[in-house]
């Protein structure tokens, strides 16, 4: 409570913020442009010789807030006007160069490839090594970016050649960068960190932050892919460290992003929300349409891992149609990737195998090994979903070869977990012996051996996705295996684990409060940067919004006491009726069935000293006491608030089956959605579903032949699924279906607006009842 409390005092606050800054930025924003046009202008006139023009030009195309096309076209021809003048070219380059970039950032590709090409093809680009250098790169980004991976590759190993024993220490930077992230994207992670560690040992030499903290950021993008998360997030840090001196916020919108996936992978959802909410606004903020859409793919990814399907695939979907736009093909595949995640989760698996097969087949194409494996992964979990056992085992054991040679440890452990869940499942007599060299199955010791590896690997990683991941898989190995000791050791470590991230609740609400931060603080920095040549004319203005502003946040008080008041009152009368219940049910307990006990036993004496005529009543009446007994326990526990988990109702049916059952050689089997277990559930559902358990279970133990009975419990969806399934021969003619016994359970359904059914077949008698629980 207190830290939701916190969080609508936060967003109050902001939004009351971000109200004052919208109002006063609105009325010149449209302005801006002009303003920033008319003041360059001013300057080129004012300026005392070219080479100060030729400066002033530099900053004003690099300039952040200039982002329509027509004007950076009109400005690039004036300064290429300008430095055509000179014998020296250098300027007429380094001009094509910011042009050609600035056009790569709105998400001109074709524009800037010709740029580029420009400057690499003049023939007296050879003389300025810098130039043909920052050219070579810049083309083989974008070569890089389509999926021509061998052409971005030679361009790179071109740049690195030209600037060789020169002085261009932040060029050879960014050669040595670009070469990294070819053979990251590769999968040839060996030769990545050899080039990672030289491009930073060559940009500690420059005094440009930008570039030393992108070879900062390289570095731990490999790490990560590594497993060594650790140092992953070191390096990142050491990147924020060198932006936040220089307040370089472009750049530093990168490093957040990937902070954001580190506290991603690590469950933290909370840093990595703020993360992503501060990368994407500065994003929006400089038209950044690459880093728009991986940014809407990180927020997407959270969606996806707090079950908010729609959400998900709306933003995949967003993030997807940017990266086709524009050309970038492996955040292709990872939008597929995800989409195929998110239709398997919804089971749609049709779909979901369309997604992953054009993930692997654009992944094999453009050589992103990473992508490939994550599509074997998710299609190998598909043919599992669909018991295609065969197919299934197969493009595990490659995807684990190709992880391990790739050493990526987080694949490695979901495929190793992945594999040893389908020998599981196929119950080791589906698999073929093509497949595994020595036999056609493995034993339980080598499946066990799979899982635990598996563990190993993403402890060592801090890896949230694939601890859960390898956590619900042991347990599902030992519960099959009775080894009950193990599977309680796992099931806590697990809860433990699900309990430390966020709940579904919380992280709704920090993100909306982090998008209404994220737009204040956007539009601060707005404010901050055209207030200068404005603020004059805006102090009336101003004083108008702050009066609006001062009423609106003392609205936003009141409704906010309000509401903390309603909480609180309603917070302590939950916990007087459960104190209430709590007390009724012991009181029931300790006085009345002290006397039915009582009651019970003293009928039993009495009967062994009464006649014939009276013994029977007297047996009957303590007959009668016990079965009183017995429903005063049911009703005690209806009623006692400290049940009202599914788990407490799971342990009841569990006691109840086990009872009524093993005296006439009837096996109990119960299966429940084991996420759902330790959560609330509501003590009217919770009574009514045990009672049509109990006399679906009693019919069973009086009537039937079985001699097993198949219980199961889900939640799906917005309903509760009771089935009870018996094994026993009945014949449908004898069958009454007008008993108290039906009656009383369909209109315990019914009653909750449910409905139960009854069916009788050849193989036994099955009961579902279905009751809604939103």
């Amino acid at each position: 409570m207190k830290s939701f409390i916190w969080l609508h005092a936060l967003s109050s606050y902001f939004i009351l913020m971000a109200y004052l800054v919208i109002s006063i930025n609105h009325t010149y924003a449209q302005q801006n442009l002009s303003a920033i046009q008319d003041s360059f202008d001013l300057l080129i006139q004012e300026a005392v010789d070219d080479s100060s023009r030729i400066r002033d030009y530099k900053n004003f195309l690099r300039h952040p807030s200039i982002k329509d096309v027509s004007v950076l076209n009109q400005y690039y021809d004036k300064a290429h006007k300008l430095s055509s003048r000179f014998d020296d070219k250098k300027p007429m380059f380094h001009f094509a160069i910011i042009y050609a970039t600035k056009l790569a950032k709105l998400g001109l590709y074709d524009l800037s490839s010709q740029k580029f090409a420009y400057i690499i093809d003049n023939p007296e680009s050879i003389s300025y090594p810098w130039c043909l250098g920052q050219a070579l790169c810049g083309l083989s980004r974008l070569r890089s970016d389509e999926g021509d991976t061998e052409s971005a590759k030679q361009l790179a190993v071109e740049a690195i050649s030209v600037l060789r024993n020169t002085d261009y220490h932040d060029a050879r930077c960014q050669a040595y960068i670009e070469l990294t992230l070819l053979y990251r994207n590769a999968g040839l992670l060996d030769k990545a960190v050899i080039y990672s560690d030289s491009s930073i040992m060559i940009g500690l030499h420059t005094d440009n932050t930008e570039t030393l903290s992108g070879a900062y950021v390289m570095r731990g993008r490999i790490y990560r892919m590594l497993g060594d998360n650790n140092k992953a997030k070191e390096s990142y840090l050491s990147a924020e460290a060198i932006l936040s001196k220089n307040g370089n916020s472009s750049n530093l919108s990168s490093v957040w992003n990937n902070l954001g996936n580190m506290g991603h992978i690590a469950g933290d959802y909370e840093e990595a929300i703020a993360y992503y909410m501060k990368s994407l606004a500065i994003k929006e903020k400089n038209n950044d349409n690459r880093g728009i859409c991986i940014s809407y793919h990180n927020i997407a990814a959270i969606k996806l891992d707090m079950k908010d399907w729609e959400g998900a695939i709306t933003d995949f979907n967003k993030s997807r149609s940017i990266a086709t736009e524009i050309g970038f093909q492996s955040l292709i595949v990872y939008n597929d990737n995800k989409l195929g995640a998110v239709n398997y989760q919804i089971e749609d698996y049709p779909q979901s195998l369309e997604y992953y097969q054009a993930a692997l087949s654009l992944s094999k194409e453009i050589n992103f090994v990473v992508g490939e494996m994550t599509a074997m992964l998710g299609i190998g979990r598909v043919y599992m979903a669909m018991t295609n056992y065969i197919d299934a085992t197969q493009i595990f054991i490659d995807g684990l070869a190709l992880s391990k040679l790739n050493k990526n440890k987080s694949l490695e452990s979901s495929f190793l977990v992945s594999l040893a869940e389908v020998y599981r499942q196929s119950k080791q007599s589906e698999i073929s012996e093509n497949i595994i060299k020595e036999s056609s199955a493995l034993s339980y010791i080598e499946i066990e051996e799979l899982l635990t590896q598996a563990k190993s690997l993403a402890d060592e990683m801090n890896n949230a996705d694939n601890k859960i991941e390898s956590l619900n898989a042991l347990h599902l190995f030992y519960a099959d295996a009775k080894r009950y000791y193990e599977d309680a050791k796992v099931l806590s470590e697990y809860a433990a684990l699900k309990d430390s991230l966020f709940s579904e609740q919380r992280a709704e609400a920090i993100a909306e409060w982090e998008t209404k931060y994220s737009t204040a603080e956007k539009e601060k920095e707005i404010l901050a940067l055209e207030a200068k040549n404005k603020i004059a004319e805006l102090e009336n203005k101003q004083f108008r919004s702050m009066l609006i502003g001062s009423v609106s946040f003392f609205i936003l008080s009141l409704l906010f006491g309000y509401y903390y008041l309603r909480q609180k009152s309603n917070k302590r009368q939950a916990k007087q009726r459960e104190a209430f219940r709590s007390k009724l049910s012991s009181d029931l307990h300790d006085d009345v069935g002290s006397i039915l006990t009582g009651l019970a036993m003293q009928s039993e004496l009495l009967s062994n000293f009464a006649d014939d005529s009276l013994k029977i009543s007297m047996d009957k009446m303590a007959s009668m006491s016990r079965d009183a007994m017995t429903r005063m326990r049911d009703t005690v526990w209806a009623i006692d608030s400290r049940k009202d988990t599914y788990a407490d109702l799971v342990d009841r049916m569990l006691d109840f089956g086990n009872e009524i059952l093993s005296t006439k050689n009837i096996t109990l089997k119960l299966n429940t959605d084991i996420d759902q277990v330790k959560s609330k559930i509501n003590p009217e559902i919770r009574q009514n579903i045990f009672l049509i358990y109990k006399e679906a279970l009693t019919n069973v133990a009086k009537y039937s032949t079985a001699n097993i009975v198949e219980v199961s419990l889900q939640k799906y969806k917005s309903e509760l699924i009771l089935n009870i399934q018996d094994n026993g021969v009945v014949d449908p003619l004898t069958v009454r279906t007008s008993g108290v016994g039906t009656a009383s359970m369909k209109s315990r359904a019914e009653s909750l607006n449910g409905d139960t059914e009854i069916d009788y077949s050849n193989i036994g008698c099955r009961v579902t009842s279905r009751i809604p629980i939103v």
